[in-house]
C-alpha cells in the first residue's frame, strides 16, 4: 500500500516480475548506501565543485532537494533547466531557471556558476518558501538524481512535469500564506501540531485506499488567527499535517483564488520580460562573436 509521500513499488512476480525484482534490489541497495552518507551530510553547504559560491550554501543543490521532496520521487533529466546570459554593459552574468513550467530569474553575479545559484535561490524563495537550507559537506548530493537515469534506462520509464497541485499540501499552504502576507514566510506563520490517538482507527481515504489512522493533525495560521484540524486521522505524522493543510486550503479557497490569479499573471509578465531580455542579450553576444570571427578571418586572409 502506498503511504503519504512514498511511491509504491511494483513487486509483481508475474510477467516482467524478474525485472521488477531486480530493480527493487538495485534501488534498495543503492539507497541504503546513500542513507548512510546522508545521515552525516547536509544538503546544501559545501566547498569545491559541488558546493555553493565561496563555499557557502549550494542553492542549486537545495533547489534539487526541495523539488525532489515535493515530487516524492526522483528528478528527471531536464526537469530543472538553467539559461545564462551576459548582462549588457557589464562583466556580470544573469541566469534563469525553469522548473515545473515556471521560469524564475536570479540576481546578476560575477560568474555563470554564481548566477545559476542566484536563480536557484530565487526559485526556492518563490516556490518552496518552507524549505530550510541545511549545512554539511554534500554540496547538494542527491541520491535520487544519481539513481534516476539508471532506473529509467532499466525500466523504460519516462519523466513528466509536476503539476503545482501535486505539491504536498503543506508546501501549497506555505505558498498561500506567503501570498496572503505579501511578505516572506517565517516559522511562526504556519505551525503544526499532531495528536496521537490511543487506538488506531481504520479510515477510508480517497478512492479505495484504507489505512490505520493514528495521528490527527492541526495547523494554526498566524495571518488569520484560525486553526484547522484534519477531518480524519492518518497513519503518519507527516500525513496528518498534510491532511490539516488540505482542510485549511479548502477553507481559504475563496480568499486565495483571486490572489493566486493576480500572482500568476504578475509572474507570467515578469518571466516573459526576463526571458525576452535573456534572449536579446544572448543574440547580441552571438552576433558580436560572429562579427569578431569574420573580422579575424578577413584579417588572416589579407595577411596571407
Amino acid at each position: 500500500m502506498e503511504q503519504d509521500g512514498e511511491p509504491e513499488l511494483n513487486m509483481n512476480t508475474g510477467k516482467g516480475g524478474g525485472k521488477a525484482a531486480m530493480m527493487a534490489a538495485m534501488k534498495g541497495g543503492f539507497m541504503e548506501m546513500c542513507a548512510a552518507i546522508m545521515a552525516t551530510k547536509g544538503c546544501g553547504k559545501g566547498k569545491g565543485a559541488g558546493g555553493g559560491p565561496g563555499g557557502g550554501t549550494n542553492w542549486k543543490g537545495e533547489l534539487n532537494c526541495a523539488f525532489q521532496k515535493s515530487k516524492g520521487g526522483p528528478i528527471g533529466k531536464g526537469e530543472i533547466q538553467y539559461e545564462v546570459s551576459e548582462v549588457e554593459g557589464s562583466k556580470k552574468f544573469q541566469a534563469a531557471v525553469t522548473i515545473s513550467g515556471s521560469t524564475i530569474t536570479g540576481e546578476p553575479a560575477e560568474s555563470k556558476r554564481n548566477a545559476e545559484h542566484n536563480a536557484a535561490k530565487a526559485a526556492l524563495e518563490e516556490m518552496f518558501p518552507d524549505h530550510q537550507a541545511k549545512g554539511g559537506g554534500m554540496g547538494g548530493f542527491n541520491p535520487m538524481m544519481m539513481m534516476n537515469p539508471m532506473m529509467q534506462t532499466a525500466s523504460g520509464g519516462t519523466k513528466r512535469k509536476i503539476d503545482p497541485q501535486e505539491l504536498p499540501a503543506k508546501t501549497r499552504l506555505s505558498n498561500a500564506v506567503q501570498l496572503m502576507k505579501k511578505a516572506p514566510l517565517t516559522k511562526e506563520d504556519v505551525t503544526y501540531s499532531v495528536e496521537e490517538l490511543e487506538a488506531p482507527e481504520l479510515v477510508k481515504l480517497d478512492g479505495l485506499k484504507w489505512e490505520d489512522g493514528k495521528f490527527v493533525g492541526t495547523v494554526v495560521l498566524a495571518v488569520t488567527g484560525d486553526t484547522y484540524t484534519a477531518d480524519k486521522p492518518r497513519k503518519t505524522k507527516n500525513g496528518a499535517e498534510n491532511a490539516a493543510a488540505e482542510v485549511a486550503l479548502e477553507a481559504l479557497k475563496p480568499q486565495l483564488e483571486p490572489l493566486i490569479e493576480e500572482h500568476n499573471a504578475k509572474k507570467a509578465r515578469k518571466n516573459k520580460e526576463a526571458i525576452a531580455a535573456l534572449k536579446e542579450r544572448t543574440a547580441a553576444k552571438k552576433a558580436e562573436q560572429k562579427a569578431q570571427k569574420e573580422a579575424n578571418d578577413a584579417e588572416q586572409a589579407l595577411a596571407s
